[in-house]
């Protein structure tokens, strides 16, 4: 099942919802985890800043799509590859 079509990166301004979903996710951890901790608070909360930057970036460049004449295929994933395939029909 290949196709001819070249693979496509999502609009740019998906990096905003992978920030957004980022911070919900690690935020939550940091509200848990920073006040038992005795560190600094913005080490922390930039440390955090950098690592949803870093994945939202990953996740962007590893998810890609090909729309064809009989099928969409979507590939994802950073270290597990999915190559999911939706025929029109």
């Amino acid at each position: 099942m290949t196709s001819e079509a070249p693979k496509q990166h999502l609009n740019p301004f998906s990096l905003f919802y992978y920030a957004y979903k980022g911070i919900l996710n690690w935020g939550i951890f940091a509200l848990i985890a920073l006040p038992s901790q005795r560190t600094n608070f913005w080490v922390v909360i930039g440390t955090l800043l950098s690592l949803v930057i870093i994945v939202g970036l990953l996740k962007f460049f590893f998810f890609t799509f090909q729309i064809s004449g009989d099928m969409i295929t979507i590939n994802s994933g950073i270290f597990v590859k999915r190559h999911t395939h939706i025929p029109y029909g």
